[in-house]
């Protein structure tokens, strides 16, 4: 339930970031109301760190950079060889995670799996809220 919970919560925000996003005139069209109702959400769901960066409404690039960097970490942890470069006029970051695949997998598909679904989970974990409102905000 309460994962259906911030799904939802999500969902409706990043319905809302993807209007903000679209308005160039009003890159700031997420309140930060909005971004703490997020926080209190991701809190409950046990999304601790990207709650934290979201309670105070904004997210600023050294922030962000953090939610990059827990991501990276918990790639790492996961065993995978992972790295963060920030990109140029980008004002965000590429993560590139190295992944021989499984030798045994018949298609790439298979092979690359494990690395996609453990990406998944940290940067559900880390990032993706923290990315989503640092994107839709205007930096």
């Amino acid at each position: 339930m309460k994962m259906t919970t911030l799904i939802v919560a999500s969902v409706a925000l990043l319905v809302v970031l993807s209007a903000a996003a679209g308005i160039a005139a009003q890159p700031s069209g997420v309140s930060e109301q909005q971004v703490a109702a997020l926080a209190s959400a991701a809190a409950q769901e046990g999304l601790e760190s990207q709650a934290a960066i979201l309670a105070d409404g904004k997210v600023t690039v050294s922030e962000y950079g953090q939610a990059v960097r827990a991501t990276v970490s918990c790639l790492e942890a996961a065993g995978y060889d992972a790295r963060a470069d920030e990109v140029s006029g980008e004002a965000g970051f590429v993560i590139t995670v190295l992944n021989p695949g499984d030798p045994q997998a018949v298609t790439a598909e298979d092979a690359m799996a494990p690395m996609d679904a453990a990406y998944d989970t940290c940067d559900q974990q880390y990032k993706r809220l923290v990315e989503s409102v640092y994107r839709a905000t205007g930096r």
